[in-house]
């Protein structure tokens, strides 16, 4: 049976999703609040839906950016949530929206690792796939990763390695599981995948499938986030994906020093040959794309898929600051390919997660 109090927060909760559900626009305040409610569960069973409630109004009706704000705010600082920093280090991320029109490999992840073996501090966060037939935890988990390891242990690879996995489904229990990354429109936390490392990220490169990346980076300029990228690649079938594209050009909208900058890139600007749609296509099983991922990192694989995860883990080079532009990025990402230091990163990581640290150290 419900408190008083409880009711009473039912209640607000409730007015606050029919206030959506009009189509009409909460403030900044009401968004956080609301959010706040359904973290701290006071519908019990009906958190969920009212969830779900509260994202689908938002996609139906268009969210604004102070209502998205509001909901990262909320949990951003939420209890459960609080954020370590990390000192001496400029930690970045590399999240894609997914919702694709266009589905690809885990080209996100095989950056991770190239980005990492140059130097710069990867924090990497994904979930399981649902619109497509890998995501970054089944791939992971697959090529021997264990995605449940301590948070501590993670930490301890970023800082030793450069590079962590965090796994948002341990932090955000079951309440978010059925939401991030799995329903099938674009949803305003899909923002907050890189909150959800645990970890103060402040340098993200946010792929989208929306030309409107300046409006993506304008909600990162103003959550707080630094040297940042949101792009949007497009297919030779005019498809749009969230990655930087070797297929045709890509859309950015580039954060830096409180400034955004809208510009395209192609192919041909870092003498990458334009590759045909299916050669960058999502394998049609987890089996395969993991096996793309490691002919990737090995050097066996020198194709268009070679290309595309190149010009990505430029991009986390970049915003990173281990380089003064993306032709000079693309270079260092060469190397940490060529050289084996890609690889190396993701066999730190394998170790570092199985918590055979001595076999390092």
């Amino acid at each position: 049976m419900l408190t008083r109090k409880q009711s009473k927060k039912l209640l607000e909760m409730s007015m606050l999703i029919r206030k959506i559900l009009k189509r009409q626009n909460l403030t900044k305040n009401e968004s956080k609040k609301l959010m706040l409610y359904i973290l701290k569960g006071y519908g019990y069973k009906t958190n969920q839906s009212s969830l779900g409630a509260f994202l689908a109004g938002l996609y139906i009706k268009g969210p604004t950016i102070d209502e998205i704000l509001g909901a990262l705010e909320a949990i951003g600082n939420y209890e459960r949530f609080k954020e370590l920093r990390v000192t001496n280090m400029k930690v970045t991320t590399i999240v894609g929206s997914g919702k694709d029109e266009f589905k690809t490999f885990n080209i996100s992840t095989v950056a991770s690792f190239i980005a990492a073996g140059s130097g710069v501090p990867v924090a990497k966060v994904g979930c399981r796939a649902e619109t497509s037939i890998a995501g970054v935890t089944d791939v992971l988990e697959l090529l021997g990763i264990n995605i449940n390891c301590p948070f501590r242990r993670m930490l301890q690879s970023l800082r030793d390695n450069n590079i962590g996995f965090f796994n948002p489904e341990l932090k955000l229990e079951g309440l978010f599981k059925h939401y991030i990354g799995k329903v099938n429109f674009f949803n305003p936390l899909e923002y907050g995948l890189a909150i959800y490392t645990g970890i103060r990220v402040r340098h993200i490169l946010f792929g989208i499938s929306d030309l409107k990346t300046e409006i993506s980076a304008s909600i990162l300029k103003k959550y707080g986030f630094g040297h940042s990228m949101v792009v949007c690649g497009m297919t030779n079938r005019g498809l749009l994906f969230d990655e930087i594209s070797n297929l045709n050009k890509t859309k950015i909208s580039e954060l830096h020093k409180s400034k955004i900058r809208n510009y395209y890139i192609y192919p041909e600007m870092f003498k990458i040959k334009r590759a045909k749609d299916s050669e960058i296509a999502q394998g049609k099983s987890v089996k395969e794309n993991a096996k793309i991922i490691l002919n990737i990192l090995s050097g066996k694989d020198k194709s268009a898929r070679r290309d595309i995860v190149l010009l990505n883990a430029a991009g986390l080079i970049y915003i990173g600051g281990k380089a003064k532009n993306l032709t000079d990025a693309f270079e260092l990402a060469t190397n940490s390919l060529e050289e084996g230091r890609a690889m190396e990163s993701f066999e730190k990581l394998r170790i570092y997660s199985q918590g055979n640290l001595k076999k390092i150290i």
